[in-house]
């Protein structure tokens, strides 16, 4: 449970007052903060005060959890039961995006050739009705999240790589134009690798791509080596070292940034070359098998090149730095430990 200081908090619904208390409430195991920014609202000509932004992070690094946005507030003139009703009308899915998950279920992880017949008409008719729900226009920005997600979904099954490729632009930029960037970093992530679990590279290259620019082009340096150093404690590796690349490339940083970033990428490439080493991958489960998936063409060779590349780029770049922080100390320690490994 948690507790609200004095008489807690009040709520009025169709002009009767709430108080509450106690709320009943999720333990997770760790820390957490919570911080909920609120801003002046014009509703019915009056102007009241309501929560815009709700972010959680964990309370030891600081890394974001889960966030929300509330925008779009309208006032309704309804009873307790109707406003619970009203919430999830809101956040509830559609009958045709329910029938969506049942597809997803059954192909997610299988290539379009695999689709059965009976299901590929049904399907399209599908995604035809919402496209067509998308172009309405009292669609609310999360709806239309929601329906571009379920549309890229559907392009997987189907094998619709042009309409993959347009509705991913189009979420990512639904979501820069309602200045919902830190949404971004996490924003269909994960379609990127279902691209992967169905063997489709070129496909998760493109989109890879396009999510890597566009988290360049709205996040700050901090957020980028936070997120990369979460994403490799997930194994997600050959994306991460990507993305590394293209930061140490495009971004304007400190030295010390940089310097970080080529030893968190150098950490990504020898992970990928240890498990080159494994001689049954598909026991250590998908996520392996698609990173060796991913660097299949380069092989082992390919990567000791490329680290031994990185080795010399990352020892220049801490040349230059002028005076050194533990974590600086650790990061070159790393780097060492690494070089003395892949030489053994």
């Amino acid at each position: 449970m948690v507790g609200f200081k004095g008489e807690g908090m009040k709520v009025t619904l169709g002009g009767k007052e709430y108080r509450y208390k106690d709320l009943e409430a999720t333990h997770h195991q760790g820390e957490r903060n919570c911080t909920v920014e609120y801003d002046s609202v014009t509703l019915s000509n009056k102007k009241v005060t309501l929560p815009v932004c709700i972010m959680v992070r964990n309370g030891k690094d600081g890394s974001i959890l889960r966030s929300a946005r509330l925008m779009n507030f309208k006032q309704l003139d309804v009873d307790v039961s109707g406003a619970e009703q009203a919430a999830k009308q809101f956040g509830g899915f559609t009958e045709d995006q329910h029938k969506y998950w049942v597809f997803r279920s059954k192909y997610w992880a299988k290539n379009s050739f695999e689709v059965e017949e009976e299901d590929i008409d049904t399907i399209q008719k599908l995604w035809e009705a919402l496209k067509d729900n998308q172009k309405e226009l009292k669609v609310t920005v999360g709806e239309k999240l929601k329906n571009l997600n379920v549309q890229m979904g559907l392009n997987l099954i189907l094998g619709d790589v042009s309409g993959l490729e347009r509705n991913y632009e189009q979420y990512l930029l639904t979501l820069v134009d309602n200045k919902l960037c830190r949404m971004v970093l996490l924003g269909r992530y994960g379609i990127i690798e279902a691209a992967m679990f169905q063997g489709r590279r070129n496909v998760a290259e493109k989109i890879l791509r396009c999510w890597i620019d566009t988290v360049l082009k709205t996040h700050d340096t901090e957020s980028i080596l936070s997120f990369a150093k979460q994403q490799l404690a997930k194994n997600r590796l050959w994306t991460t070292a990507v993305f590394l690349e293209a930061f140490s490339n495009q971004r304007q940083c400190t030295i010390e940034a940089l310097f970080e970033a080529q030893v968190l990428r150098c950490s990504a490439l020898y992970e990928l070359y240890e498990i080159l080493q494994i001689d049954d991958i598909e026991k250590k489960g998908l996520i392996a098998k698609t990173q060796v998936d991913w660097v299949s063409s380069i092989g082992t060779k390919g990567l000791e090149k490329m680290i031994d590349d990185l080795f010399v780029q990352a020892k220049r770049t801490f040349v230059e730095i002028n005076e050194l922080t533990e974590s600086q100390k650790a990061l070159k320690e790393q780097l060492e430990k690494i070089e003395k490994e892949i030489k053994i």
